[in-house]
């Protein structure tokens, strides 16, 4: 089971209120929170699960050109 949300959070040293999107996820072999902080709080993805599904691509992109380099 997955569960999606967002709230907005401003954590003491930032200058400003971020948005926050998380994950929570029950497997077999326990809990498995995500957390995402972004500064961007508008635009297309505004849902919190396609925020969080745009992010782990842009992730994993990232990830891919890194092993390229290796």
């Amino acid at each position: 089971m997955q569960e999606f949300g967002q709230f907005l959070y401003a954590a003491g040293s930032w200058d400003r209120e971020r948005l926050v999107t998380y994950k929570a996820e029950m497997m077999a072999l326990g809990d498995n929170p995500r957390w995402l902080v972004s500064s961007r709080l508008t635009g297309e993805w505004t849902e919190p699960e396609a925020r969080y599904r745009f992010y782990c691509q842009r992730g994993d992109r990232e990830n891919r050109i890194k092993e390229m380099e290796m």
